[in-house]
């Protein structure tokens, strides 16, 4: 045979007993064409990628969950505050001219109610007296368009009409709660025009902020007859100089009833866990012959 003639089947020389289909042994591969192919080693990348996106949305979802998380755990005695309209009156509880309530905390406070909003199965009410926002379960069950309610204030002879509470729940800071909670706060932020703190105010209340703001000052120059320094300018706007720390009141929820988070924590804990075993046995399987 010639060296340009390519070889047929019969010129192949098999191994004794060996049948096609069956494994090469080692002993028949020649020792000076043996090597790694020249395409190299096939990593599959599909199992680490899916550990990581397993692992990242766990911990996606346990950052958004941290809140409930240490409420869970809190003390299930509820702290009593006392009536709405006295908390300005303890020092304890307002510094600066800011509200300083424990946030996050199961609490009990005496309040009277106005201004009531619906969204979704909730209804809404400002507590009178304090930057308060008192959340509830929507007893008429109304499914009427987001916040259908105008929020107003008691007319003459509607004062003795108003609802009042007494209940326990959980209090937390606007600053402190997620975004889902923002349109509330400011929905009630732009009604009665206060630019609570960690919450972005809405470009009618910047307006409004900024035209209450340049109404003063013209008055304080006449007054004065001269242009107000800004810290006087402050000082005679007083608590409405800056944004002013807001509270949302989850009625009737306790740390008991957010018993379940410590379970969907632990399953993130799992999840997050079989991620990176997933990633160990994967690196070994890889890098183990390299």
């Amino acid at each position: 045979m010639s060296d340009n003639t390519p070889p047929t089947h019969d010129d192949i020389v098999f191994p004794p007993g060996w049948e096609p289909g069956a494994p090469v042994p080692d002993d028949f591969v020649d020792e000076d064409l043996a090597g790694d192919s020249p395409l190299g080693r096939r990593v599959d990348f599909g199992r680490p990628i899916l550990a990581l996106l397993v692992a990242a949305f766990a911990l996606w979802l346990a950052s958004q969950y941290t809140l409930e998380l240490r409420y869970a755990f809190s003390d299930r005695e509820p702290l009593d505050l006392g009536r709405a309209e006295e908390l300005r009156e303890h020092p304890e509880h307002v510094r600066n001219g800011q509200y300083t309530l424990p946030s996050n905390r199961h609490v009990r406070i005496e309040a009277i109610l106005e201004r009531r909003a619906v969204a979704d199965r909730h209804a809404f009410y400002k507590i009178v007296g304090a930057p308060i926002i008192r959340q509830q379960d929507d007893d008429a069950h109304h499914d009427a368009r987001l916040f259908r309610d105008i929020p107003r204030a008691p007319t003459r002879g509607e004062e003795s009409l108003q609802p009042t509470s007494h209940d326990a729940g959980r209090l937390v800071a606007f600053e402190d709660l997620p975004e889902r909670y923002r349109a509330i706060a400011s929905f009630y932020g732009e009604a009665l025009g206060i630019h609570y703190c960690g919450v972005e105010p809405s470009l009618e209340l910047q307006r409004f902020l900024d035209n209450r703001r340049e109404t003063l000052r013209l008055r304080l120059t006449r007054e004065l007859q001269r242009e107000p320094t800004p810290e006087e300018l402050d000082a005679r706007l007083g608590r409405h100089a800056r944004c002013q720390t807001g509270y949302m009141f989850f009625a009737n929820q306790s740390p008991a009833d957010l018993w379940y988070f410590p379970l969907l924590y632990l399953l993130f804990l799992l999840a997050l866990g079989g991620s990176l075993l997933t990633l160990v046995r994967w690196g070994r399987e890889t890098f183990r012959d390299a």
